[in-house]
């Protein structure tokens, strides 16, 4: 941290010129490097895990978040993909297959009851004289009667579905009325005979050969119906349960990462009102003003413990300047350096002593009674320190936690500000 403490500043005017001395000398020094990689240790932000994908066109880096986002994506196409596919089997292929059977077999029962009626009025009525118009009717009618019952058995042929075993039965009744009607027309051409009695057995066989086609195709349209049925029974069914599975994976997961986003947002605008507090703290102007407001708002551990970790930081800063210039200067008249360094180590101790008795002192993921966005890790990784190394601390140890009792201050500086800028207010107002 820069910031710069009153305890500190005199120190820190002392040193300019021998700093200024020391860099004239050696312009291009390793030093350089050595505080880079100190200061740049400062710096605690955790990187995102992303997977880079290598192609002939460049690279291409991932995020989780870019994955599982893919991954949703692609099960809601498929589950839509799949919903398409079955509901059009569903609803055009087989509702297909039963409105085939049940329009050609009513085609061929409408032909059927027109030949058998045609053919009753001739062979019946001696008022009719059968001429080519009749011949005609009767000749077109079951010409499309045969085809239309044709056409029903050809598709039923196709179709496992429709009483395949039947077929041969109504195909032998198909065949016989053909022959019969053959050897009547050419008996009715020739105007032989009326054959009453024949032609009535003949429409008896073709009514009857038809009344059953129509019975078997309309039982086996009923039966693909009840199939139908329950496919669609199945296909609603299945289609909820996908539907289901993609929501219960799309909205969760875009409840995360909304959420997540908003968190990280809310983060980032935390640590900006962070830096305030922290700026008015080290500030010579407001620090004991600010002080006094922490005490009357019973804010004030949270005041002195960033005291305390600015001023930790501010006496490492020292410490390594010091110890740079003592490096140029290669030994010569660094008695007086040398005993700066002690003075700022042993103020640097009060300070890791008073702050390790409160680390100590907290409990799980609190610390100061606050709970550690870091959480109980957080709070370990500082104890860890603590024991094991107390008297070389990294200067970034309690960048986190600082950061984070800061956060308890935002409101505190808001209504300070506030206050502040009344009173500003009302002094300009008196001055006029």
């Amino acid at each position: 941290m820069s910031a710069e403490h009153p305890q500190v500043q005199t120190s820190t005017n002392s040193l300019i010129e021998l700093e200024e001395k020391a860099l004239f000398h050696s312009p291009s020094t390793p030093s350089t490097t050595f505080h880079q990689q100190f200061t740049t240790g400062k710096v605690s932000n955790r990187k995102k895990r992303n997977f880079i994908i290598n192609t002939k066109y460049g690279s291409i880096e991932l995020s989780i978040e870019r994955i599982l986002s893919f991954i949703v994506m692609f099960i809601a196409v498929i589950s839509l993909f799949i919903l398409t596919i079955i509901t059009f089997y569903a609803f055009v292929l087989r509702a297909y297959g039963e409105t085939y059977v049940y329009s050609y077999g009513t085609e061929s029962l409408v032909y059927s009851n027109r030949f058998s009626t045609y053919l009753t009025i001739i062979l019946n009525s001696n008022n009719v004289t059968i001429d080519n118009g009749w011949l005609f009717k009767i000749n077109y009618t079951f010409s499309h009667y045969e085809e239309s019952i044709g056409f029903t058995a050809r598709y039923n042929a196709d179709s496992s579905k429709f009483g395949k075993e039947n077929l041969p039965v109504m195909v032998l009744y198909l065949q016989n009325s053909g022959r019969d009607y053959q050897y009547l027309y050419s008996l009715l051409v020739s105007n032989k005979s009326r054959a009453v009695e024949y032609s009535n057995h003949f429409v008896s066989n073709l009514n009857n050969a038809t009344r059953e086609y129509l019975e078997k195709a309309l039982y086996e349209s009923d039966k693909n119906d009840a199939i139908e049925t329950l496919y669609m029974d199945s296909t609603a069914i299945i289609g909820t349960i996908l539907c289901g599975l993609a929501l219960l994976i799309i909205l969760p997961t875009g409840f995360i990462a909304t959420f997540g986003r908003n968190n990280k947002l809310l983060e980032k605008l935390q640590k900006v009102n962070a830096k305030e507090v922290l700026k008015t703290v080290s500030d010579t102007y407001l620090n004991t003003s600010f002080k006094e407001y922490c005490k009357n708002h019973q804010q004030l551990k949270y005041f002195l413990f960033l005291e305390k970790s600015l001023l930790y930081s501010e006496y490492c800063e020292e410490i390594f300047n010091l110890n740079s210039i003592e490096n140029y200067l290669n030994g010569t008249n660094t008695n007086s350096i040398e005993t700066r360094i002690d003075e700022f180590e042993s103020k640097k101790c009060e300070i890791i002593f008073e702050t390790m008795i409160e680390f100590l002192s907290s409990k799980g993921e609190y610390f100061l009674g606050e709970k550690q966005i870091g959480g109980k890790k957080l709070i370990q990784k500082v104890n860890k320190e603590f024991k094991s190394n107390p008297m070389n601390l990294p200067e970034n140890l309690l960048d986190e936690i600082e950061s984070n009792i800061s956060i308890c201050l935002i409101s505190t500086l808001k209504s300070f500000q506030s206050t502040q800028k009344q009173k500003r207010t009302l002094y300009n107002f008196s001055k006029q």
